[in-house]
């Protein structure tokens, strides 16, 4: 492939042009806040990986290296970085493998050119031929590397809201089959006893059925996923609103006793319900929104939009101070007290019809 085969203009406005169309695209169907990082900084993060990546691309390139491969590698690589950091601990696997064989071959390949003899009598001029080279081949690498794993994922996406109906806007009906009474039968599964035979899978059942109870009873308009994923140390469980999933740790859901898998789910789901009471927030005017009934909803979006991880300068104490995070924890208190009065009540009730 020739080195230039388009002027400097066109291929800086080709460039500019597919990074804003892959981005429009990106951030409809693939974007996800990095896990462990607020929505508000994971979304800073990412156009300043997607803007400082096309940058420095736009600044070595436009030179001497103009032509289709490099505007195609130019586009892809940012949006490969941030998909490793937003999703390899979704697929652990794939990503990792996909780390080490770019790492290998841009290993490989870099060893070789550097090693090679070249004919020419300028040692300058072989060293700035080799950098060149490499530069061109580990980019390409890493570009091709980024569209296997933005392809997979988005794979992953399509299957996850086909099995779930989870869309972004998808409208789901919470009737009466979802009240706790009419899933007794679910819910005395969430006895130790019970638990403790249940397969990962069937308590996923169970956790599903308690957020279609939660999500009744919390007046929720979109079905939330519930699903087990790796997250980061020390965190059991987290709720992501653009993908209306809220995902429990394997740590957690495999425990013996149900209690934390349950209150994970409760507290998951009160989020779910903060997101929807900030959006009823967001739709009001001005004065509408002075109502003092309104308090919690104008906290609830400052936080939302400034979410603190923990991972600030006040550390854990930041995260667990939040207005949102002290509310969800006291739902989930009474939430999960509710599930196991209700459980002493059906078992009460068996027992005196038995008698």
């Amino acid at each position: 492939m020739k080195r230039n085969n388009t002027d400097i203009f066109d291929y800086v406005a080709g460039v500019l042009l597919w990074t804003f169309i892959i981005m429009c695209w990106y951030e409809r169907f693939v974007y996800m806040p990095i896990p462990g990082v607020s929505d508000g900084r994971s979304y800073k993060l990412y156009l300043i990986i997607v803007a400082g990546i096309v940058v420095v691309n736009l600044l070595i390139t436009y030179r001497w290296y103009r032509n289709m491969l490099s505007l195609v590698s130019t586009v892809l690589l940012p949006f490969g970085v941030y998909t490793f950091l937003a999703y390899r601990s979704v697929m652990p696997v794939l990503f990792t493998t996909v780390y080490i064989v770019v790492s290998i071959l841009s290993t490989a390949y870099v060893g070789y050119m550097l090693n090679a003899h070249s004919r020419c009598i300028n040692p300058r001029r072989v060293r700035e031929i080799k950098i060149k080279k490499c530069f061109v081949m580990v980019r390409a690498i890493a570009a091709f590397a980024s569209g296997l794993l933005i392809a997979c994922t988005a794979a992953l996406l399509i299957l996850s809201y086909n099995q779930y109906g989870q869309m972004q806007n998808t409208q789901f009906a919470y009737t009466d089959e979802y009240k706790m009474d009419n899933n007794m039968d679910t819910v005395m599964l969430l006895q130790d006893d019970e638990w403790k035979n249940l397969s990962i899978p069937e308590r996923v059942e169970v956790l599903q059925c308690v957020s279609h109870i939660e999500g009744r009873y919390l007046g929720l308009t979109r079905e939330v996923a519930v699903q087990v994923k790796e997250l980061s140390e020390g965190v059991a469980s987290c709720y992501r609103d653009s993908m209306s999933t809220l995902f429990i740790s394997p740590d957690i859901i495999g425990k013996d006793r149900s209690y934390d898998a349950l209150e994970s789910v409760c507290h998951e789901m009160f989020h779910a319900a903060q997101h929807r009471y900030v959006e009823i927030y967001k739709g009001l005017d001005e004065d509408e929104k002075k109502s003092f009934f309104l308090y919690d909803a104008e906290v609830y979006a400052e936080e939302f939009g400034d979410y603190d991880s923990g991972d600030g300068e006040d550390g854990y104490k930041g995260y667990y101070n939040q207005k949102c995070e002290e509310d969800a924890r006291k739902y989930a208190e009474n939430a999960v007290r509710d599930y196991y009065l209700s459980i002493q009540r059906t078992i009460s009730q068996q027992i005196e019809a038995n008698d």
